[in-house]
């Protein structure tokens, strides 16, 4: 969703970073308990976070370069 509401930029890549290392943090805070449903409601919120962090951290590293080149055009082949 934050990526749908706000335009591309370091604030966005920060935002879906943030959300996916609390994601990570909360799998382990959360309380579940110590059975086989807990274990997996860990194991898919810590892959989650991983995911949208990694995504984050990748969209941050080319946004410089996507912002550098120009778009292009329809005579561009």
């Amino acid at each position: 969703m934050a990526r749908l509401t706000r335009p591309r930029g370091r604030v966005s890549d920060l935002l879906i970073a943030a959300t996916g290392a609390g994601l990570i943090i909360a799998a382990f805070l959360g309380g579940y308990g110590d059975d086989s449903v807990s274990t997996v409601i860990r194991i898919n919120q810590t892959a989650s976070g991983s995911v949208l962090v990694l995504l984050a951290t990748a969209s941050a590293l080319l946004l410089p370069r996507s912002l550098s080149s120009p778009a292009p055009g329809p005579g561009d082949r």
